[in-house]
């Protein structure tokens, strides 16, 4: 469900808005055959699972005008958005962006956010029964390459990772080269959680 609009105006525009609530439920399942149950593969040998989980959000997003039409700011908006996520699996989790957008004059604009990112953890991440690969490790003293094997399991106590998101930007878009746009951002991403 969701709903979205003009609230009112102000000289520079329209302030437009959006909200929405979701309701997701998610659930898989994986057999294998009587080999991969045995581990009788030299790589993969996929386990069984099964997982479900169910998932609420509430969300809420605005743009609104600042500046219009004066020097150096053709059109300079900030934008924002806020959701909120309730993983059964997890609990809850809060993210955000704060954004600004200057459409400088007609061939640059600049634009900039701060942001708070998640990755929730895929139901494979939550509940895979186990892979098992095979990887060479090489021995430097005897000349040798052996294998390795590693067993990669799901963990139902994991939670969404967590990022903090800066990024800055440049559009150019030369009106003498009509359809060229070029564009350069920076990011700087702190992940907590991983």
């Amino acid at each position: 469900v969701d709903a979205s609009g003009t609230v009112f105006s102000l000289p520079a525009g329209d302030v437009s808005v959006a909200f929405g609530a979701d309701y997701i439920r998610n659930e898989a399942s994986a057999t294998q055959d009587a080999l991969a149950l045995a581990r009788a593969f030299a790589v993969q040998n996929f386990q069984p699972f099964y997982g479900k989980r169910h998932i609420k959000e509430g969300f809420v997003e605005a743009v609104i005008p600042i500046l219009k039409d004066v020097p150096l700011a053709q059109k300079l908006e900030l934008n924002a958005a806020a959701r909120i996520t309730d993983y059964s699996t997890s609990g809850s989790v809060k993210t955000w962006k704060v954004g600004i957008s200057n459409q400088v004059f007609d061939d640059l604009r600049i634009r900039g956010t701060l942001s708070r990112d998640i990755r929730a953890p895929t139901l494979t991440d939550l509940f895979s029964g186990g892979v098992l690969t095979q990887q060479p490790v090489y021995d430097s003293l005897t000349d040798r390459t052996y294998p390795q094997y590693t067993n990669a399991r799901g963990n139902p106590a994991l939670k969404p990772e967590l990022a903090d998101t800066a990024t800055v930007g440049i559009v150019y878009s030369p009106s003498f080269i009509p359809g060229l746009q070029l564009s350069v951002d920076y990011y700087r991403i702190s992940l907590k959680g991983a």
